[in-house]
């Protein structure tokens, strides 16, 4: 088990780590606290591939059941589906430890010898997730006019359900129909290569 991982258990052990929150000493240091904020992050990281990959196995391992244990993880259909989908495209052998799975998520659209390329670029260059998917997106843009062959399809089709999900994610159900936050509308646009009126 990852230090983050045994952190977390003592933590719930110690009753300071419920199902509704984290009780912190009012005695603890600022070094401590940041800290813990540091194994907190990483321990994010970690169960978010963790998630995936356990969702990917249960429905090899499992086909008729994996979907009842995968309800016990108290989380939305479209977050086990994204943690899936980031999961079974890109396999464990690429990943980068230094990246995030934010910057995994941007690549898993892409086929494996592309999923590569970025992810060398990302570590190399020290890009953030914002980074790395905007030169995923000028190369795209570039694409489309002429300069270098296409992004595969399954990229673009990863992208705009990405951008769907957001979209739904962050819609407000009013009265006469739904409220969408006009920056997730410019996303999915860009994903779709419209532009809004």
């Amino acid at each position: 088990m990852s230090n983050d991982l045994v952190l977390l258990a003592d933590l719930e052990r110690g009753g300071a780590l419920t199902p509704r929150g984290l009780t912190l000493p009012t005695t603890i240091t600022y070094d401590r606290y940041e800290a813990l904020g540091a194994h907190l992050g990483h321990a994010t990281e970690v169960l978010q591939f963790a998630i995936g990959d356990w969702l990917v196995a249960g429905e090899s391992l499992f086909p008729e059941q994996w979907s009842q244990a995968a309800e016990a993880l108290s989380l939305s259909e479209s977050e086990r589906g994204r943690y899936a989908r980031v999961a079974s495209r890109v396999p464990p052998e690429i990943r980068k430890q230094e990246l995030s799975w934010s910057h995994h998520r941007a690549v898993a659209g892409l086929e494996r010898g592309e999923q590569e390329h970025w992810l060398n670029l990302a570590v190399n260059e020290r890009l953030s997730k914002a980074q790395l998917e905007e030169l995923i997106a000028e190369h795209k843009r570039k694409s489309q006019a002429g300069r270098v062959p296409a992004p595969p399809r399954s990229y673009v089709v990863e992208r705009v359900a990405d951008m769907a999900t957001r979209v739904w994610e962050s819609a407000l159900r009013v009265d006469d129909g739904w409220l969408v936050p006009e920056a997730q509308m410019v996303e999915l646009a860009s994903a779709l290569g419209v532009e809004l009126p």
